[in-house]
C-alpha cells in the first residue's frame, strides 16, 4: 500500500520519492558492511597473534649444552658494530662449575666447530667467519656482514672430531643453539677484527674472574670458621665453669657436650686448612695462566 502511493506520486507529479523496501535494503546493506569490516579486523588480529607467538616459540632456547658428558658450552659476550656489520661472541667449553678441569680435555683437544647462522625468520644465513681457537677450552667466533634490522639471529654450534681414528667421547651431531637479540647485544662502534693474542687476553681475564670469584668464596667459608671457633671457645669456657660446679650426675653429660664442641673446633681447622690451601691452588694457577697464556697454536 505504501509503495502503491509513493509510485502514484512519483509518477503524477514527478517526485523522487524512495520506496520503503529499498530503505530496508540499503539499511542491511550498510549493516552488513559493518559487519564485515568488524570480522576483518578480528581476524587481522588473530592471523598477527598467531605469527607473533610462533617467532616468539621458534627461538626459545632448548637446546643441549653439553659438549660431553661433563663439559658444557656457554657464550661469554657478544659485541656488534652497526656500522661495519661485525658482531663477536666469545665462547667457552668446560666443567661450568669448576673452570680448572682438565679431566676432559683428551676429548675437547680432538674437537672442532661448525658454525651456521639462522634468521628471525628462519632461513640460514652465509655469512662470513672467522673462528679463533684460543685453546681446547675457548674460541672467538668474529661474524661479519650481520646489517642493522636483524632483530634476533641464532649460532648453531655443532662440534665434530679433527682426527676420525681418534677415539673421542662427546655428544655426536648435537647443535648448540645460542641467540643474539639487537636490541639487548652490546653496541660497540670501535669494534674491529682482532688478534689472537687480543683474544687471549679476554680468556686470561674470563679465567682469572672465575678463580678470583672462587677464592672470595673461600675466604668466606674461613672467615666463617673462624666465627664458629671463637663461638665454640667460648662455649667450652661456661661449659667448663658448669662442670667444676656440676653434682656427679651432670658431670658425664657436660663432659660429653665439651668433647662434642672440641670435635667441632678440630673439623673447623681443618676446613680452614683446606680452604688456604685450594686458595693457594687458585693463585698458582692465576700467576701461570697470567705468566705463559698456554693455546693451542
Amino acid at each position: 500500500m505504501y509503495n502503491s502511493i509513493i509510485t502514484f506520486f512519483n509518477e503524477t507529479f514527478g517526485t523522487h520519492f524512495k520506496h520503503k523496501r529499498k530503505k530496508k535494503y540499503a539499511a542491511r546493506t550498510h549493516y552488513l558492511r559493518l559487519v564485515g569490516t568488524f570480522l576483518g579486523v578480528i581476524a587481522s588480529l588473530f592471523i598477527y597473534a598467531r605469527l607473533s607467538t610462533k617467532t616468539t616459540v621458534a627461538y626459545q632456547n632448548n637446546s643441549n649444552p653439553a659438549v660431553t658428558s661433563t663439559s658444557k658450552m656457554q657464550k661469554i659476550s657478544t659485541k656488534y658494530n652497526p656500522k661495519s656489520g661485525l658482531m663477536v661472541s666469545q665462547f667457552y667449553i668446560g666443567n661450568p662449575k669448576k673452570v680448572g678441569d682438565v679431566s676432559d680435555d683428551s676429548n675437547l683437544t680432538n674437537l672442532k666447530y661448525s658454525v651456521k647462522y639462522k634468521s628471525v625468520k628462519g632461513d640460514y644465513k652465509h655469512l662470513k667467519t672467522r673462528l679463533i681457537r684460543i685453546n681446547d677450552h675457548y674460541f672467538a667466533l668474529e661474524t661479519h656482514n650481520v646489517e642493522p634490522g636483524f632483530l634476533v639471529f641464532r649460532y648453531d654450534i655443532t662440534p665434530k672430531k679433527i682426527n676420525k681414528t681418534l677415539s673421542t667421547s662427546y655428544n655426536a651431531h648435537n647443535t648448540i643453539n645460542f641467540y643474539v637479540n639487537e636490541k639487548d647485544v652490546k653496541k660497540a662502534p670501535a669494534l674491529l677484527p682482532a688478534s689472537k693474542d687480543m683474544y687471549r687476553v679476554d680468556y686470561t681475564s674470563f679465567v682469572v674472574h672465575k678463580y678470583q670469584h672462587a677464592i672470595n668464596e673461600l675466604s668466606k667459608d674461613i672467615n666463617s670458621a673462624k666465627k664458629a671457633k671463637k663461638a665454640d671457645k667460648k662455649l667450652i669456657e661456661k661449659l667448663q665453669t658448669k662442670l667444676e660446679a656440676a653434682v656427679p650426675s651432670d658431670q658425664e653429660d657436660l663432659q660429653s657436650q665439651i668433647d662434642e664442641t672440641k670435635t667441632d673446633i678440630h673439623e673447623q681447622n681443618q676446613l680452614i686448612s683446606q680452604s688456604k690451601h685450594k686458595i693457594k691452588r687458585y693463585e698458582e694457577r692465576i700467576s701461570n695462566i697470567q705468566d705463559n697464556n698456554v693455546d693451542d697454536d
